[in-house]
Order: structure tokens, then C-alpha cells, then sequence
């Protein structure tokens, strides 16, 4: 996994290396982290991750470019 921080963006950038089994998306994160369990996508799980960091951290959310191999 790599990523970067976007400082005056607050979106999730998410990409796996296998963009052609897992598709990118986007996640504005202006108002939170919202998770939509009723879509099984594979970035819910990166989603409930970063939001257990920022809660149990207590920050705010920030926009990130995210690039995950597997």
C-alpha cells in the first residue's frame, strides 16, 4: 500500500494495482466517514479502518490518495 495526503481536498482516492477486478472510487470525506454496507465494495474495508483511526485518535478526516496492491 502507498499513499500520499491531500491537503485541500478532503476525498479518499482509493486504487488497487488490479484495476480490473477492483475499481477505483472516490469518497468525500467533508462530513465524516459514512460506510454503505448495503454495496460490497472492496474499499468498505479500507473506509472502516480509517474511520476506527480517526475515532479512536479522535482527528478529523483528511483527503488521501490511496494506491493498495492484493
Amino acid at each position: 500500500m502507498a499513499g500520499r495526503g491531500l491537503v485541500e481536498d478532503r476525498t479518499l482516492q482509493l486504487a488497487n494495482v488490479d484495476s480490473t477486478a477492483y475499481t477505483r472510487k472516490d469518497v468525500p470525506v467533508f462530513d465524516g466517514v459514512s460506510i454503505n454496507s448495503a454495496e460490497h465494495h472492496w474499499t468498505n474495508y479500507f473506509l472502516c479502518g480509517y474511520k476506527g483511526v480517526l475515532e479512536h485518535l479522535g482527528l478529523s478526516t483528511v483527503g488521501i490518495q490511496v494506491m493498495v496492491h492484493g
